[in-house]
């Protein structure tokens, strides 16, 4: 054909900090107080998934001094970092004043939803950062929603969002919330089906899931039978 040349993108490059006193590795003995790290591995099939190659992951303590110092480390290696755990407002959530002292610029911080309210999201220079809750669904559930689009983006797609269809809902949801609430769902024909544990700390119905069901703000009672906007996982 003649053509000598021809424009590529890179796919991008991802490093994954992951916070937590409290967190052991699986197959640890597990202590009072302590929690198996979920987040490690279900973000690292999750990239993996979305197409991307170089993957960086860490696990840090709860200290500033040392969360600093890994996010230098991902400055120097990736196009994007994630920070899972630190976001919210407790006394070890240190993410969100490093982003401060390292003159990251805030695009937003905390979003009307449920799971994963404390998601926080900025840029230094061509850096996209992400900082997702430490529970392990609303880890998923923001992944999916925000840095799954930012993946495709950078990796060249036009598409960049989840699939978005409508299904007949075939159970009734309730909700406490007036926020935008992403249940885990399971597509039987043309209806879909709601998952149990629903709860931000379970995973399980993750396993089983193929899309994430989209319960609209200020309604807190969607009817059986009602067409329902899903997000499609796979």
């Amino acid at each position: 054909m003649g053509i000598k040349e021809i424009n590529v993108i890179r796919k991008p490059r991802v490093y994954v900090i992951i916070t937590g006193n409290e967190l052991v590795e699986p197959g640890e003995k597990l202590e009072e107080g302590k929690i198996y790290d979920a987040n490690s591995f279900s973000l690292y099939s999750a990239l993996k998934s979305a197409g991307v190659e170089e993957i960086e992951t860490k696990r840090v303590k709860d200290d500033f001094v040392e969360v600093k110092k890994e996010f230098y480390k991902a400055l120097e290696f990736a196009d994007i970092i994630i920070f899972s755990g630190g976001i919210s407002v407790g006394k070890y959530d240190f993410v969100r004043d490093l982003m401060k002292k390292e003159r990251v610029e805030t695009i937003f911080y905390r979003v009307r939803q449920k799971p994963g309210k404390p998601l926080y999201f900025g840029k230094l220079n061509k850096k996209l950062i992400f900082a997702l809750p430490g529970n392990p669904a609303a880890v998923l559930v923001c992944f999916y929603e925000y840095v799954y689009p930012a993946i495709r983006a950078l990796s060249g797609f036009k598409n960049i969002f989840l699939p978005e269809k409508e299904f007949v809902l075939l159970k009734e949801i309730r909700k406490k919330t007036d926020r935008l609430w992403f249940l885990k769902g399971k597509i039987k024909g043309n209806g879909v089906l709601p998952l149990d544990f629903q709860e931000s700390h379970m995973l399980s119905s993750f396993a089983i899931a193929d899309c994430l069901i989209l319960a609209p703000r200020n309604r807190k009672f969607i009817k059986k039978a009602e067409k329902i906007k899903v997000h499609l996982l796979y």
